[in-house]
């Protein structure tokens, strides 16, 4: 009986000792998963993931705008302020865009424009994007600074801070015909409304028929050009695979689209097949003559 307490003090003691490593290893395992869900901030993720979304929509819509107007079909013929393209009066907008094919209904549709506004000068011809960014990464006053119809303000409160695109950060088409002598330094037009000079050929034509270009252009009383700058360039921007003509790209060194500042990935020719032909535009063009 003498060793009885003697007993019971070690198991004491030693179950205490094992209930305080238990509890270190799971403090410090909580520990590094604070740390990590810091750094990595899923909801940060996310929001980022969105806001790239939601950027490619409004420079594939204001792309699809600047194409229409190339092929003078520009559909708009009264001024909008910051009207929200997802709204009853913006669809009526990208209703109009879709008449001239350079969209289809189901990119009306995305549910990134419900952060897309649209403003359009009529008189000045000028139009401008905005949109609504919400990480941190791309909320800075570099990118935010303005209201839905792109009113530059100093201070601007969460909800109310925009990010748009301005005619001066997508330069249209140049209008003047190039000379022999390639220009590396041209000085495009800061207005919208771009007017390509034709090049001694009737242009790109967007197809319309299961045809292929020769069979295509034939319909037309036309010719499909296999001479490499029969027609002006036709280029890609890496950022949604908005595809936009460029005035003789091979004007720049690189060559690079005056309009996209993208590398240019056409080729100038034609061939029997269908060509262009991006993931949402509606039709395809051929080079007729």
């Amino acid at each position: 009986m003498t060793f009885a307490p003697f007993v019971i003090k070690i198991t004491s003691v030693n179950k205490r000792g094992f209930t305080l490593i238990e509890l270190l290893i799971v403090v410090s395992i909580l520990g590094i998963l604070a740390v990590i869900a810091l750094v990595m901030n899923p909801l940060e993720q996310i929001q980022r993931s969105k806001d790239v979304a939601v950027i490619m929509t409004a420079e594939q819509t204001y792309t699809a705008f600047q194409r229409s107007q190339s092929f003078n079909q520009f559909p708009l013929s009264t001024s909008y302020t910051g009207v929200q393209l997802a709204s009853e009066e913006g669809q009526e907008i990208l209703d109009k865009l879709e008449s001239t094919k350079e969209i289809k209904s189901s990119f009306s549709n995305r549910e990134q424009m419900d952060d897309v506004y649209l403003t359009y000068n009529e008189p000045e011809d000028k139009m401008i994007l905005c949109f609504k960014l919400k990480s941190n990464a791309y909320k800075t006053p570099f990118y935010s600074t303005y209201t839905s119809d792109g009113q530059l303000q100093e201070n601007c409160t969460p909800g109310t801070c925009f990010a748009c695109l301005f005619d001066e950060e997508y330069q249209p088409i140049p209008s003047v015909e190039p000379s022999s002598s390639p220009t590396p330094s041209p000085s495009p037009s800061p207005s919208f409304s771009p007017s390509p000079t034709p090049i001694q050929a009737t242009g790109w034509l967007r197809a319309d028929t299961s045809n292929n270009c020769n069979e295509f252009c034939a319909t037309k009383s036309l010719t499909c050009s296999n001479t490499p700058s029969s027609c002006p360039a036709y280029c890609g921007s890496t950022s949604g695979y908005a595809q936009i003509e460029a005035t003789w790209a091979t004007w720049y060194s690189s060559p690079i689209d005056p309009v996209t500042k993208e590398t240019c990935w056409g080729s100038g020719s034609c061939s029997t097949s269908f060509q262009w032909k991006p993931l949402w535009a509606y039709n395809a063009r051929c080079c007729c003559r």
